[in-house]
């Protein structure tokens, strides 16, 4: 079965400045001609569009959970991305699967493009509904890990079977198993096929051609999910005594010495020298470890390294794969083909540790703490 798309420029509108009428209806008018505008009265109200208002309004309607809970899907305001350069207005959507640590969940990114769908995205049906329209396409591939006080509302609701089918794909993905092989590649098809363990999925079809439109929009969504998993919790503030509210490191270090004003700079300031300078100690010392024959640490607190040929695809698979095993690993540093990956390791038992590491030939670090640079295998064909 075909898919229509809208054109990747419309996909990247999306994230820069628009309307919410711009980015809901453009997409859907984009890829029909004039004469698909006409209703049967002759207004220039578009038939299809009326749908999704029905769908919307019928999803609003709908008692989905106020509280979070696994199987909903919740809405992401678009101030998600406050440290990206571009100025995003996208509304994202995120689908809940099990809480990790208090008020943080784990689940996977939502889109609303079933022709970009590919065979990592489970395409969601009739059976789905009520939904709102921007709910299509559960990305396995894109995992978050969600602050739900960032979330406003929710917008579907999966039960506990359609949430499995969901897992199952995850497991499938995590550990890139496939039934049997895909042979058709086009973009905008859409597949029914089982998974491993018997289960059915609709899905998209493998990415392999280079200029396939799919590679950017899925670069513009996982975007969108770093972003979310790596933004905090709201601080709460305690007002001084001057009337402002400092936040952080300076809230607590004046909660200390409640002095106001200039009086309370000093101790501030020696406060602060009594924190700084063991870390730098520390540091130091770290710099002393005797490092492996790869030049990575693996003593407690300090890096290994992982040198393969697509270092994004093997963090998105190791990250995906801490998420399920119940831990938040988070992307510190990404540039220049590098990637920073980090997880608190404490969450996991030492059998499902030492599974997880000896796929990637990593050592379980004293402290737990996992940091893993990720970079690129340089070939010798390629330029030094």
């Amino acid at each position: 079965m075909m898919n229509r798309n809208p054109p990747i420029t419309v996909i990247r509108q999306r994230f820069d400045s628009a309307t919410e009428q711009e980015k809901f209806a453009g997409a859907e008018l984009n890829q029909r001609n004039c004469s698909d505008c006409q209703s049967p009265a002759g207004t220039d109200v578009s038939v299809a569009l009326s749908q999704l208002f029905s769908q919307r309004q019928a999803a609003r309607d709908a008692a989905f959970p106020s509280a979070p809970t696994p199987g909903v899907i919740v809405r992401i305001s678009p101030d998600y991305q406050t440290t990206s350069p571009r100025a995003s207005t996208e509304t994202l959507a995120v689908l809940l699967d099990a809480e990790i640590t208090a008020g943080k969940w784990r689940g996977w990114l939502v889109g609303r493009d079933p022709g970009y769908a590919c065979e990592w995205d489970l395409i969601l049906g009739p059976e789905d509904e009520p939904r709102d329209p921007s709910c299509q396409v559960v990305q396995v591939w894109n995992p978050v890990s969600l602050v739900v006080e960032h979330a406003d509302r929710g917008l579907a609701l999966l039960p506990a079977d359609r949430l499995a089918v969901v897992c199952a794909l995850s497991q499938d993905f995590t550990q890139s198993k496939m039934s049997k092989p895909i042979d058709d590649h086009r973009m905008g098809v859409i597949l029914a096929r089982e998974l491993t363990d018997g289960t059915g999925v609709v899905t998209g079809t493998p990415i392999t051609d280079p200029a396939d439109p799919r590679r950017e929009y899925q670069q513009l969504y996982r975007d969108a999910a770093l972003q979310i998993s790596q933004r905090p919790a709201v601080q709460q503030t305690v007002p001084n005594r001057s009337g402002t509210e400092p936040t952080g490191f300076l809230s607590w270090i004046e909660s200390i010495f409640g002095l106001p004003g200039r009086l309370k700079l000093v101790p501030v300031a020696f406060a602060v020298g009594l924190l700084i300078v063991p870390i730098v100690a520390f540091l130091v010392m770290h710099q002393n470890h005797e490092q492996d024959a790869t030049g990575s640490y693996v003593s407690g607190g300090a890096f290994q390294e992982i040198r393969v040929e697509h270092p994004e695809e093997t963090s998105r698979k190791l990250e995906a794969t801490l998420r399920t095993a119940g831990t938040t690993p988070e992307i510190s540093y990404e540039s220049g083909g590098v990637i920073i990956l980090e997880a608190d390791l404490k969450p996991l038992t030492e059998e499902v540790r030492k599974s997880i590491l000896a796929t990637h030939r990593l050592s379980i670090p004293t402290d737990h703490q996992l940091r893993v640079m990720i970079v690129p295998t340089i070939t010798p064909a390629s330029p030094r």
